[in-house]
């Protein structure tokens, strides 16, 4: 008796083999790993003694009547159940989809995400209206690519960097809520989070305030993970994007990393003409180092010399504002100060840097 492993997307199924099939063993000879084959026959329960408790379809199997092939796997420099290189991956992407979980799950989960999205936006009363790809080549954040006009020469049509001209036209026509899950393209060059050809969520309304785009957006965030996922997420965290780009260097910053920069001004509304930037330290950070790699005249100095140096300074009675920006995840009572504004154009490579050595995440940033 012989016997097949089928495999769909989904699933495996044992297939027993009828030897009484005409031609059986000349087509079972040309079926090797990932052949494409059509199966006829009769799906039956297993007897107890052969079910397969490690498989889904441990208890069923298919008794053949008839099989085909549909398209014989001929790529013998590839076999999908070994490792691919990096360069295979992209270059058999569609043999690595089969073999990779993750991926071909994830673009299931995409296509579901697109479907709550329309629906939520439907909910709400927004109206889902496509805009043109081809269009006139303006001046946007980057290059367009341009695509010859057949008709008229030497003239060009852009691929549209986002709808961002369409979407107020629109609202000029008289549609008051609009959105799109919209194709952009802009020629640059490749980034960890963009690459020439991406989608987004286009979202524009007319007579409303930025509170309002704010509350729609979270709403929609928290739809998707709750159906999606199953996950209930907690009311967001707002910053102004000041406070953001001054405590974290970026407007995008990754909660988890506990260093924070702060300042005299900012944080403790004294007026002076210099900034004092602080940020609290751990006491294995190698000053030489971070001023080498930086070019910033830090100075490292203890929390209770500051205040008091700030008093002198200033006359301010401040300890209980120094103290509260103790970093509570590690034991140390140093500050590293410095009045270079060129920490500007580093906070976000310093907070990285130092947290890469202490190795410390604050697990208390969770949305869930």
């Amino acid at each position: 008796m012989l016997f097949i492993e089928l495999r769909d997307n989904y699933n495996y199924i044992q297939i027993i083999i009828n030897k009484n099939i005409n031609n059986i063993f000349n087509i079972i000879k040309n079926i090797n790993n990932e052949t494409c084959i059509n199966v006829i026959g009769i799906v039956k329960y297993r007897n107890n003694n052969n079910i397969n408790i490690n498989k889904k379809n441990g208890n069923i199997e298919i008794l053949s009547e008839k099989i085909i092939i549909l398209n014989k796997y001929n790529n013998n420099n590839i076999d999908i159940n070994k490792n691919f290189s990096n360069e295979q991956k992209l270059k058999y992407r569609y043999l690595y989809i089969r073999k990779n979980k993750y991926i071909y799950d994830n673009i299931i989960i995409k296509s579901n995400i697109i479907y709550e999205i329309n629906k939520f936006m439907k909910i709400n009363n927004f109206i889902n209206i496509e805009t043109p790809i081809l269009s006139k080549n303006i001046l946007e954040g980057a290059r367009n690519f341009l695509v010859p006009s057949r008709i008229y020469k030497n003239k060009f049509y852009a691929l549209s960097q986002s709808p961002q001209l369409f979407k107020q036209i629109l609202m000029i026509s008289g549609f008051k809520k609009y959105y799109q899950i919209s194709k952009c393209f802009r020629d640059e060059d490749l980034r960890s989070d963009r690459q020439p050809e991406f989608t987004q969520i286009d979202i524009e309304s007319s007579f409303i305030d930025k509170e309002y785009i704010i509350k729609i957006s979270e709403k929609l965030i928290k739809y998707i993970y709750k159906k999606i996922n199953n996950i209930k997420l907690k009311k967001f965290k707002v910053i102004t994007y000041k406070k953001c780009i001054n405590k974290y260097g970026t407007e995008k910053p990754d909660l988890r990393n506990i260093i924070e920069i702060n300042n005299i001004i900012d944080d403790f509304s004294i007026n002076t003409i210099n900034n004092i930037y602080f940020i609290n330290i751990p006491l294995n950070i190698n000053l030489n180092d971070l001023n080498k790699i930086f070019n910033i005249n830090f100075k490292i100095i203890n929390i209770y010399d500051f205040i008091i140096f700030i008093k002198k300074q200033y006359n301010k009675c401040i300890k209980n504002k120094i103290k509260k920006f103790k970093n509570i995840y590690f034991n140390s009572e140093l500050l590293l100060i410095t009045d270079n504004n060129n920490i500007l154009n580093n906070i976000l490579n310093i907070r990285n840097y130092i947290n890469k050595i202490i190795n410390i995440k604050n697990d208390t940033i969770n949305p869930i």
